[in-house]
Order: C-alpha cells, then structure tokens, then sequence
C-alpha cells in the first residue's frame, strides 16, 4: 500500500490527504531501515540485466521505425482493436442480378500490400465463409446466385458494411415485330417479320415494336458503333427504329423500372443485300458490222435490273469512246427491250473508217448512288461497196471455175454409162468388169453430187456472213441469190432417186437393173445439160458482175473524194494525205480492171464501149491529179490542193456514172434478149395448144382418128422445140420456174398416148389425153408469161426471190418501227391513257393493219410455192390479228409487247429461210463397224459467262414479285452457285 501511495496522483477519485501519504510512506522507510537489503540483491546481476533491457528497447524502437505502418496495426490490433486504420473498398456493393448470372465481388484494402488475405462473409440459405487471397487489385469472389444473399468482408478484428445482392426475375421481350420500309426507288410493299434475322437493302428503315413481361423505365438498342434509344409507350410497351447501313449485330437492352443494370432482350442480327448492277446485252446486231448503205444501224438492246432501271446510254467515238447520248429514260421498269435506229450519216465516217461503240445502262439505286453496266465495246466499219460487191463477185468466179472440172468430169460419165449401156443391151447382163466398172461410174457420180452440194453450202456461208454483217445490198443480194438457186436446181430429186435405186438394184442383182441403169442414163444427161446450162449461165453473170463492181468502185472513189475535199482545212494533212494516196491506188487498180474486162467481154459493143471509157481516163490522168493533190496536201497547201482535188472528184463521178450506165445497158440489152424469146415462145406454145384444142374438138366427131395421129405427133414435135428452146434460156434468165419444162415434158407424153390412141382408134382416151396436154401447155403459157413480167421489168436474169426478199425486209422495217413506237407508251399505263397516247396507239394500229394485209397480198401471190414458209407466214398472219384485236380493245401490257417482238422475230426468220433455200440435212445410213474411242471431251473454261447467267436468272427470278421470308434463301442459294462453281 505505500508502494501505491508513493505514485498516488492527486486528481485519481480516493482523495487520500497528502499527509496521510506523507505519513505512511514515512513509516514504511523507519521499518526498512535496519534490513540488510544490499546483501538480497547482487549488483553484477543488475547490470546485466539493465543491459539486455537497453538492448531490447532497441531492437522494439527500431522495428517501431521501420516497419512502423505494421507495427502501429499490430499494436493497435493488440491493444485498441477498434482503432485499427484499415479501409475497405467494394465492388460493386450494393447490386441487383439476374438468377444464375455471375457476378464478381471485390475487396481492395487500404493499406495495401500488407495483408495476404481477407475473409468473405455470406449469409443467406447458401451461407459461406471462407478467405480470400490478396492480388494487386484486391480480393475477388465469383458467385453465381439463384436467391438475394448479404455479404462482406472481415481483416484482423475489423468488418466492412454489409451488402446487398439482389436477384430478380429477368425481363422476356414476348413478341417483336419488325417492319421492313423499303427506299422508294424499289417500289416494294412494306414488309413485317417476327425474325430478329434482319436482310435488307442498304436505307431500309427497320421499325420494331415490342411487349415485355413488366414495367421498364429505358431501353436502347446497342450496336458496335452506335446506340439508338428507344421510345417506352407504356410501362411494358417499346418501340424503336433504325436505318439499314451494313452487316451489324445488335442487342435490345431494357431497364426495369427497379433499377438495376440493362438487360438484353433480344439479339438482332442485320445482314445487308446488295443491290446489284444491271444487266444490259446487246442482242442485235451483237458482233462487229459493217456499216449498211442506209448509214443506219439497228441496235436491239435488252436491259434487267432487279428494282430498276434508270437510263440507257450509248458510247461511241472513232479513236476512243469518248461521245456520249442518252438514247432513253426507262422509268424505274424492270426490264426493257430496246430498237434503236442509229443514224450514222452524220458522224463524219469514210470509207475504212470505224466507228466503235458500247451500250450502257444505268440502274435506280438512290441510296448508294446509281450503278452503271455496260456492254462489250463493237465495231461498226465502213466498207466500201466494191468490197462488198467483190466478195460476190469472187463467188460467183469461184463456182464458175469449180463447176468447169465438175462439167468435165460429168461428160465422162455420160460416155461411161452410154458405153456399160450399150453393152448391157447386147448381152442381156453385165459382165463381172462392167460391173465393177459400172460401181466406179456410181461412185463418181455421188462424189460429183457432194462437190455440188458443198459449193453450195460455200454460197449459203457467204451469203450468211454477209447477211450478218449487214451489208448486204440490193444488187448484192440479187447475186447471192441467184447463185443459190442455180446450185440447187443442179441436182434434181430425179437423179438422187435413180442413182439410189441403180446402187440398189446392183447389190442385188436385181432383174430390173436395165431399166434403172436407162432412167439413172437419162437422169444423169439432164444433169450434165444442167451444168452446162449453168456454167454458161456462170459466165455471163460473172460479166455483169464485174462491170457492176467497176462501177460501184468508182462512185466510192468520187464518194471518198468528195469527203476528203469538204475536210480540207479541217483534218490533219496527214490524215488527208493518207486518204488521197489511197484513192491514187484505187484509180490505178480501176484501170487495170476496165482493161482487163473490155478484152474478155462477150458482148462487143459493151466490151468496145468499155475499152473507150478507159482510154478517157488515161486521158483526163486521173492518177496524176491524185498525186498532184496529195503532194499539195502533205506540204499543207491546202488552197492549192482545192483545185485538182475538185476536178478530180468531178471526173470520177462522171466515169462512176458512165460505167453504171454501161452496166444498166447490158442487163437492158440481155433482158430484152431473153423477153423476146420468152414472148416468141409463149405465142408458139398458144399457137400449139390452139391447134390442139381444134383437134381435140375434131376428134370427138370422127370414128377413125388413126389419120390424126401423125398430126398429133406434129403437135408433140413442136412442143419439144418449144421444150428445148426454153431450156436453153437457162444459160441466160432464171426467172423460169423450174417446173416448166416437166410440165412441158407431160405434155408431150399425154401427146403420145393420145397419138397410140388415136391409132387405136379410141375415141374417148384419146380426148382425154389431147385435153391433159392442151391444160398443161396453158398452165406453163402462164408461167412464161409471169417470167417475162419479170424480164421486163430489168430483172432477167433473177428468179422471185430477190422480190420477196425485198418485200420482207420492208415489212420487218416496218414492224420495228410499230415497235419502237409502241416502246414510247408506259405500260403498265398509269391512270388510262392520255388522249396523245390514244391517238398514237391509233395509228400504231392502222399501221399494224396495214402490215398485215401486205403480209396477206405476198402469200395469195406466192400461190403456195413454199409451203414451209407460206405456213409459217401463215400463221403470223393470224399473230398480227391477235394482237390488232388487244390493241383495239387497249389492252395494252407487256405480254403485247412481247408478242410484237415476236414478230419480228418471225419475219427475220422467214428472211434466213428464203436465204437458205435447198439447204436440208438428210440423215444417212451405215452399216455397224469397229472405231476407236477418242479422249474424254472436256468443256471449254468458263470466261464469266456463267457467273453473268447466273446473275440474270437471280434477277428474274426477283422481278417475278414479293418472296418475303425466302427471299434471302433465294439470294443464298444463287450466292451459293457463284461462289462454288
């Protein structure tokens, strides 16, 4: 108790005195005072002792100052624990999730990088307590709870606050619809889908609107690079809109109205369509042409695009496609077909010249800018006539020389089968050599047929090529044609029939090998007159030609001249220079060829008459003036190069036109020829069948008739003059049918039986045979009389052909005209048609009709020549009536457009028919032998054809309307087929 006086402070609650402190400490000393205490306690011990207490202050001061933070948390911990400077810092506190969703919850402690772990406090059904380790950025705990829990988190004696975790029910969208607003370019419908799957064209607008199962407060729609928000109508009523700008993936999120974090409601996924770029062909003429005489160009286009088309353009240029004109609007339609007459007059061309060119188009597309296609680049060339007209006439020289070895070769085999004849006649039978010799003849004859038959065939290629190339003429064609029927009057059915029985009944050793072997004989003499006929014939035409191409070759001479004079001054000199160095060449050339064909001429007065013209020439030096100008031009002295250039522009018109006179005069002279000699022969055969229309009346009177017969038979006689004087106009007219001299031969064979009659004294057949002759003698009386109308008309050495060809090729440009016009009325025709539409559909009527009653008059005066054609004109006919009826009624779609399309389709079909005549591919049979099998056949690589079909059957098959939710199938299916081919 003194010892605790002795420190007793004054302000502690006893209140001792300090004299009685004073007084009990004073006695505690007295009674200590005689002990012994130096003795108890050892002074060595002491220092030691306060030496280890010196030394354990230390090391405690000294770890107080370098681990001070832990030292003053650890004493405090130990002595103050309430005190202790720890913070805790959590994330995210307080939250609300969904069930099952995983949250992260996280503990930072400040101090940090003291602690190595923490203790996480959970209560709730799924209590839990467990530590947590220490990283960088704190202590986390990952849960995953279905119910609301409370936690925290505990160091040392210190705990955080406790916090919530609340989990509520998660927000379910139960119907989305979107609703697909197309831009207007398209005129599609709009479009509504429960398929967040979005496919699009590129500015679609995309509406939605959408119920949830509670109350929301916001929504938003999120995409990678952009939020749009949305409107809430209702508590549980959404609603939002977006504009279609590429492939994206987005969410709807929502917020409920208890707070919380967004929640997704639903996945959209946006995949853009392309629009894709028109397709444009150029269906006519589709290749490089030459250019017509008419300087015009037909070009039929067909353009497809899937929502529209805009405009159609044509590019052309002479070096470079530079020019541009918009040939049409085509108001948003589909598909369009196209006939443009392109009017080259103007443009500036010369012969030689070419004028390349391309077709475009351009489509809709108002939203990512209108996309242009466009067609191959073509040539339109500008021949000169004499090039065109040469390839006839080189034809024509060519068949002339082919025939001659052929007409050789067919005499051969005339005196061959006359020999194996003549010998079959005597024995009775052939021998083993005449047979052999027999099948030798045989194989000649049918390898002499197929020389015909591909001399032909060269003619109808060239005729085709040309006909493609669109440069053929008027005289042109007359050639071709002519060239054409000659060849396939040359192997008669008569002759392919024998000649087949003869092989037949040799095989067999047939009984009636001798009369096959004398019809093949006489079959076989008709064919060699035939050639005979037709070489002569071959000739004369080659004559006629070769005055027209000089004459022609002039007129282009004076043609090109004349430009070359307007373009003085104009054009480059060299340019200039180079033209006029070419038109020197051609005078030289035109004069070789005028000396060449005055010698050979048959004609003497044309030959003479062409032999002076060219002495005129040398004399007016037309090849000096040429070069006189072209050396004025080269130094650029134009104003002295006007006045030769003019002179010589001016002589080679007058020499185009002396020479085409020449020409006219000779087919004037030869039509004449062949006139006089058709009339003389249709008053013989008149006269002819006068007499044996009073014969036969005499007849019918008399009982004996056998004094007539020799009459009769001079009746029959002069037939057969009449008969041979016809068939030797073949060397110089094909206006005569070919028909004529079979029906003049039948004649003259009802002649002899009426003749045996008559000296048989029957009266009745007689009659009956005189009445079959006269009816045939009038019938080729009109056909003579049809073929001189022909003659005189300075056609006389042309069949029909040439006059049907021209009256179908006038209906076709007629037809495209009708077409063209109908191409300028809308259809489908938008609130009826306006009185200028009505009265241009009127007219476009009368002319259809019109058309039509041509088309009727050509097939009454065919009179059933072609069947083939005249049934497929036919029923073209009733085509045209068809359509007349819908265009009176105005039913006026595209059907109608379609069937008027087709007509003209038709009329340049029966053109290539008429072209083609005589071509027919017979099959034929062979017997079973061995043959080798060849390599597999591979097809050709593909260039991007496929991939261009493919694209134009996509887009037909989405102009067919609306597919709705198979619309991307479809374009996935054709997407599919252009990337795996």
């Amino acid at each position: 108790p003194a010892l605790e006086l002795a420190e007793y402070r004054p302000d502690r609650r006893e209140g001792y005195s300090e004299e009685l402190i004073q007084a009990a400490v004073s006695e505690v000393e007295k009674a200590v005072a005689p002990l012994a205490l130096g003795r108890l306690v050892r002074r060595r011990r002491i220092l030691w002792s306060g030496l280890g207490a010196i030394i354990g202050l230390a090391v405690f001061f000294g770890f107080l100052n370098l681990a001070r933070v832990r030292a003053q948390i650890g004493l405090q911990n130990a002595f103050s624990p309430s005190r202790v400077p720890v913070e805790f810092i959590i994330e995210p506190g307080d939250t609300t999730v969904l069930p099952g969703s995983e949250i992260a919850l996280n503990c930072r402690i400040r101090p940090a990088g003291i602690f190595r772990y923490i203790v996480f406090e959970r209560s709730g059904e799924e209590r839990q307590r467990r530590k947590v380790g220490l990283e960088p950025g704190g202590g986390k705990v990952i849960v995953r709870p279905k119910q609301g829990f409370s936690y925290c988190f505990r160091l040392l004696s210190r705990k955080s606050e406790d916090y919530q975790v609340q989990v509520i029910e998660p927000l379910s969208a139960s119907r989305i619809v979107f609703v697909y607003r197309y831009p207007d370019y398209t005129g599609l419908p709009e479009y509504r889908s429960t398929s967040p799957e979005i496919v699009a064209l590129h500015g679609t607008i995309i509406e939605f609107e959408g119920r949830v199962n509670r109350p929301v407060e916001q929504g938003r729609l999120v995409f990678s690079n952009d939020t749009i928000g949305l409107a809430i109508k209702t508590d549980s009523l959404f609603s939002g809109r977006f504009r279609v700008k590429g492939d994206a993936e987005g969410r709807i999120e929502l917020l409920d109205v208890a707070g919380g974090t967004f929640q997704p409601v639903e996945l959209v996924r946006v995949q853009t369509v392309s629009d894709e770029p028109p397709m444009v062909k150029l269906f006519m003429p589709g290749r490089d042409v030459d250019l017509p005489m008419s300087m015009k160009v037909i070009l039929g286009i067909n353009s497809l695009d899937d929502f529209g088309l805009s405009a159609l353009y044509l590019h052309y240029g002479k070096d470079s496609v530079f020019e541009r004109t918009r040939l049409k609007l085509l108001g948003n339609r589909r598909e369009d077909t196209t006939l443009y007459t392109w009017d080259l007059s103007g443009s500036g061309l010369l012969p030689g010249d070419v004028m390349r060119y391309y077709v475009a188009v351009t489509d809709n597309d108002e939203v990512m800018g209108h996309k242009q296609s466009r067609t191959d680049v073509y040539e339109v060339r500008f021949p000169t006539m004499t090039e065109i007209y040469n390839a006839s006439v080189r034809q024509t020289e060519r068949t002339t020389d082919e025939l001659a070895p052929i007409r050789d070769a067919q005499k051969k085999i005339d005196k061959e089968i006359a020999r194996i004849n003549d010998q079959m006649k005597k024995e009775g039978k052939l021998s083993w050599e005449e047979r052999k010799a027999l099948e030798q003849v045989l194989a000649d004859q049918s390898k002499l047929a197929n020389e015909i038959g591909n001399l032909r065939k060269q003619v109808e290629q060239l005729t085709d090529e040309l006909f493609q190339g669109m440069a053929l003429d008027k005289e042109t064609m007359k050639r071709m044609g002519q060239l054409q029927e000659l060849l396939s009057k040359l192997l008669p059915r008569e002759l392919q029939e024998s000649l087949a029985k003869l092989h037949e009944s040799l095989g067999k050793e047939s009984p009636d090998l001798r009369k096959a072997l004398s019809r093949f004989q006489i079959n076989q003499k008709q064919l060699k007159a035939s050639i005979d006929r037709a070489v002569d014939f071959l000739k004369r035409v080659v004559e006629e030609q070769r005055l027209e191409a000089l004459a022609r070759k002039a007129n282009d001479l004076a043609k090109t001249q004349n430009a070359v004079l307007e373009k003085l001054g104009k054009e480059k000199p060299e340019v200039l220079t180079r033209l006029e160095r070419q038109i020197g060449a051609g005078i030289d050339s035109l004069a070789k060829e005028m000396a060449s064909l005055s010698g050979t001429m048959s004609d003497s007065a044309i030959g003479d008459s062409l032999a002076r013209l060219g002495e005129q020439m040398a004399q007016d030096s037309l090849s000096q003036l040429a070069a006189q100008t072209g050396d004025f031009m080269q130094q650029g002295n134009n104003r002295q190069a006007k006045s030769p250039a003019g002179k010589l522009a001016q002589r080679l018109k007058q020499l185009g036109q002396s020479l085409s006179s020449l020409s006219q005069r000779l087919k004037r002279k030869r039509s004449a020829e062949v006139a006089n000699k058709l009339r003389s022969s249709a008053e013989e055969l008149l006269m002819l069948s006068k007499k044996q229309e009073g014969l036969e009346a005499e007849a019918r009177k008399m009982r004996k008739l056998d004094s007539k017969a020799a009459y009769e038979m001079g009746l029959h006689d002069g037939t057969g003059v009449v008969a041979e004087s016809l068939a030797s106009l073949g060397s110089r007219t094909m206006s005569l049918p070919s028909r004529l001299i079979g029906e003049l031969v039948r004649s003259m064979g009802s002649m002899q039986d009426a003749a045996q009659n008559m000296i048989e004294n029957r009266s009745g057949p007689a009659c009956q045979h005189m009445a079959q002759a006269r009816t045939g003698m009038n019938r080729a009386v009109v056909w003579i009389l049809s073929a001189l109308e022909q003659a005189q008309q300075g056609g006389g050495m042309s069949g029909g052909m040439e006059s049907l060809m021209e009256q179908l090729s006038q209906m076709t440009a007629e037809q495209m005209a009708i077409n063209a016009g109908m191409n300028g009325i809308p259809i489908p025709i938008p609130g009826g048609l306006s009185p200028a539409q009505m009265q241009a559909l009127s007219r476009l009527l009368g002319r259809q009709s019109a058309l039509r009653e041509q088309l009727e008059q050509m097939l009454q005066s065919m009179g059933g020549e072609r069947p083939g054609l005249t049934s497929s004109l036919e029923s073209l006919v009733d085509e045209m009536k068809s359509v007349e009826r819908d265009m009176a009624k105005l039913n006026v779609h595209r059907d109608l457009v379609e069937r008027q399309e087709d007509i003209l389709s038709h009329l340049l079909d029966a053109q290539r028919s008429i072209r083609q005549k005589g071509f027919k591919q017979k099959r034929k049979s062979q017997a079973a032998k061995p043959f080798q099998l060849g390599p597999n056949p591979r097809l050709p690589e593909d260039f991007g054809e496929r991939n261009r079909l493919l694209r134009e059957e996509l887009m037909r098959a989405l102009k067919q309307g609306d597919f709705g939710d198979y619309e991307p199938m479809i374009r996935a299916y054709f997407e599919r087929l252009l990337t795996n081919p």
